[in-house]
């Protein structure tokens, strides 16, 4: 008969039932610093799973100084692209059997300053902040890593990630213009933030460059609220746009329902092209065409990134690159 399982059974009586010491039982949980042979770590395992016992989390930080998890801060977990790069992030660290610690700063500089500091005194052995202000405070963290993300400049003595907003706006406009459009307008953010600027800025370049004018902007608050308000104001203008490049998905999800109201059939009166992408976007209808972020790579990218033997120490800018996905908003595509 075997022994029954025990919720406390400690490592001795794993050792115990295994017949081997306490510290080949450490070897074995902790993959060295010295090899087992394969019947020992068996017998080890088995003994694992009969008497159910569980490693002491404080206990094996004290011992090895890491606490098998990574801290993540973003500002909203209400909003949809925030919410699937956490689970993206959640998933590349499960990967590396890290668990994740999530907080959000509700788009405060100030709550965001405090749950960094709470993150960092629970001793993870990483953070990764989606930060809401242009220049995070970082200053409590101590020797902990930290990867700083949606940025579209560095950040001195941090280590950032960012997709090319500019490229991103880009190859929306240029694709918009593909279909013909010569008034193309801009809905974008009224925060003034670099990576706001920046898609702002690809928008102005492309009309540029094919000799077009500038098209009518409308900036608002990055909600649902603020694109369907931007969208009202843009097609009350006495000669509206046949095109629009939106900078966020909620942006864009509150534009498509103004659109619906206003009797605005999209894509034959307006054609949409936004930037994010993330799964909501694929239900509005039509399904927008977006400028897509990678958000796996994001997650793998921030994970490597803290998994870097001198992470601690480093400070450097990866740029990513977001892709054209296309469905219906944008109208019929061309023949390439």
């Amino acid at each position: 008969m075997t022994t029954p399982i025990n919720p406390r059974a400690t490592r001795k009586d794993v050792a115990r039932f295994a017949g081997v010491s306490p510290a080949v039982v450490s070897y074995v949980l902790n993959g060295g610093p010295r090899s087992v042979a394969p019947a020992t770590r068996q017998r080890v395992l088995q003994a694992i799973e009969v008497l159910g016992y569980r490693p002491n989390p404080i206990a094996r930080a004290l011992t090895t100084q890491s606490t098998g998890t990574i801290g993540l801060l973003i500002p909203d977990i209400a909003n949809p692209l925030f919410a699937e790069l956490a689970n993206r992030i959640e998933e590349a660290a499960n990967a590396q059997s890290l668990g994740v610690l999530l907080a959000t700063s509700r788009g405060s500089a100030a709550v965001e300053r405090e749950q960094i500091r709470s993150l960092a005194d629970r001793r993870v052995d990483g953070l990764v902040v989606l930060s809401a202000t242009s220049d995070p405070d970082v200053s409590g963290v101590g020797n902990t890593p930290v990867v700083v993300l949606d940025r579209a400049e560095p950040l001195p003595g941090l280590n950032t990630i960012g997709v090319d907003y500019e490229d991103a706006a880009v190859q929306a406009v240029e694709h918009l213009i593909g279909h013909g459009h010569e008034k193309i307008a801009f809905i974008g953010g009224s925060d003034g933030s670099a990576t706001t600027r920046a898609r702002e800025r690809g928008w102005l370049k492309t009309l540029s460059a094919h000799g077009l004018p500038e098209g009518a902007s409308v900036r608002s608050d990055y909600t649902r609220r603020g694109g369907y308000e931007a969208a009202q104001r843009l097609m009350a203008l006495e000669d509206p746009p046949t095109a629009v490049f939106i900078a966020s998905d909620l942006h864009a999800v509150g534009a498509m329902h103004a659109l619906n109201e206003l009797g605005v059939s999209v894509p034959s009166q307006l054609a949409v092209v936004n930037f994010d992408g993330s799964i909501e976007s694929e239900y509005t209808w039509p399904a927008l065409t977006v400028m897509r972020q990678p958000l796996e790579e994001i997650a793998d990218s921030a994970l490597a990134a803290l998994s870097s033997p001198d992470a601690a120490g480093t400070a450097g800018h990866r740029v990513l690159r977001a892709r054209l996905e296309l469905r219906r908003s944008c109208g019929p595509h061309p023949t390439r």
